[in-house]
């Protein structure tokens, strides 16, 4: 088990949805259900999104916001790397959009493992 997250000594996946809190269908239940899943089998489990509401209440699973910048269809995560300090993983959905591009690249920087989950693309 990895030593990044929250101090305990378990592994942290971070996945990467900038639409995690927008809609309820689709990728946005997918990365929802797969967190809260992988909080409850013992991992440090973080949903690195962009836009919409209030993260769901305390379901083991922590939510952080992270600032993009471009425009519709062509934004770029321009924080991902604090979130990323200390991960184990980064999972990427959809496809090879171009924030998962450079979600990537910022992964291989630093040193995380990344894995692309293509559903929906």
């Amino acid at each position: 088990m990895g030593e990044g997250g929250l101090g305990h000594g378990m592994t942290r996946i971070v996945r990467y949805y900038p639409r995690a809190l927008v809609g309820d269908g689709g990728m946005t239940g997918a990365v929802r259900r797969w967190s809260r899943s992988l909080s409850r089998a013992g991992a440090d489990a973080v949903v690195a999104f962009d836009e919409g509401s209030q993260p769901p209440p305390s379901d083991g699973v922590e939510w952080v916001p992270v600032r993009h910048f471009g425009f519709k269809g062509f934004f770029l995560p321009a924080d991902l790397e604090r979130v990323l300090r200390g991960a184990d993983l980064l999972v990427l959905h959809s496809g090879w959009a171009l924030q998962n591009v450079r979600a990537a690249a910022v992964a291989r920087k630093l040193g995380v493992t990344y894995l692309l989950e293509p559903r929906g693309a």
